[in-house]
């Protein structure tokens, strides 16, 4: 005899942290980040000179810093449109919140590579002023499949 195995949907109504907009945005964010930051490496120089398990450790704290950065647009985007804004996301919500994403990434690109060098771009990279254009690529993908994954079945009971 088969075994009842429940929906998505109502599984995430069962749980408690289920329906909480943050947490559906964010744990695909996180995973987005983690796999764009990792295929992104050759676009470094870390990539070339220093040991893999440094590498591996930059690329798992850029994930989380671009997971905190998801959140950060999420909260003022929410302050116009409402905790909630991605059950139905307009346009203007959408766009607001990519460009905070963007808008924050070109200057922390600019800073921490022209200004205080923390990192530096390998040859591959395309760069328009300075900046590096496959960050700015990652913020306009990542977040827009983040927040279409995030919307289905968001309801207001989280």
């Amino acid at each position: 005899m088969p075994r009842h195995i429940p929906d998505a949907p109502s599984w995430r109504r069962n749980w408690p942290l289920g329906n909480l907009p943050e947490l559906r945005l964010v744990i695909p964010g996180f995973g987005l980040s983690l796999v764009w930051d990792v295929m992104q490496s050759p676009f470094y120089t870390d990539t070339f000179t220093v040991p893999w398990t440094a590498v591996a450790f930059n690329r798992l704290h850029c994930a989380v810093g671009d997971a905190l950065i998801l959140l950060a647009a999420f909260w003022i985007v929410t302050l116009r449109w409402g905790r909630f804004w991605m059950r139905m996301p307009s346009w203007p919500s959408c766009l607001a919140f990519l460009a905070l994403g963007l808008a924050y990434t070109a200057v922390s690109e600019y800073v921490n590579v022209q200004v205080l060098q923390l990192w530096a771009y390998s040859c591959w990279m395309p760069t328009v002023a300075g900046i590096g254009l496959v960050p700015l690529l990652q913020w306009m993908i990542v977040p827009s499949v983040s927040v279409y994954y995030a919307s289905k079945g968001i309801t207001r009971r989280g």
